[in-house]
């Protein structure tokens, strides 16, 4: 069974996508442009400083899995700013790419960062992503 769900087009590149009444939210982009990377973090930031101000956790699943999807010095930057703007970020955040050697070394150095509060993880399958996220549900 498909769980309910609702789809917003948040612009040209991406997407983002609730699940489980809300509390699951996957955001899918197309491409990195400067535009797409913006209204992405831009989206990004409200939810986040959503869950920290009602002190809930997240679930997100990043889906960078489009073969236009590369990162950029520009996405890279404003990515860390996002993520070192709410370190005390409770969740989990799911990031699914391409089955490649890169993709794995990414996994891996995702493995290697601490968080007291939040987890990330690389994953290839949507599945996969999804089942990692409702892990803390159980």
């Amino acid at each position: 069974m498909v769980p309910p769900r609702a789809i917003q087009v948040l612009g040209a590149g991406i997407t983002c996508e609730t699940l489980e009444d809300g509390c699951v939210t996957i955001f899918t982009l197309t491409d990195m442009t400067r535009i797409t990377v913006d209204i992405w973090v831009d989206a990004c930031d409200t939810l986040m400083r959503t869950a920290v101000d009602t002190h809930t956790p997240v679930r997100i699943i990043q889906d960078l899995s489009h073969p236009n999807v590369t990162q950029t010095p520009y996405s890279q930057e404003r990515g860390q700013a996002l993520q070192d703007a709410y370190p005390e970020l409770q969740g989990r955040i799911a990031v699914i790419l391409p089955n490649n050697h890169a993709s794995h070394r990414i996994r891996l150095f995702f493995k290697r960062q601490n968080n007291r509060y939040r987890q990330r993880d690389v994953f290839f399958t949507r599945e996969a992503a999804l089942e990692w996220l409702n892990e803390v549900m159980e």
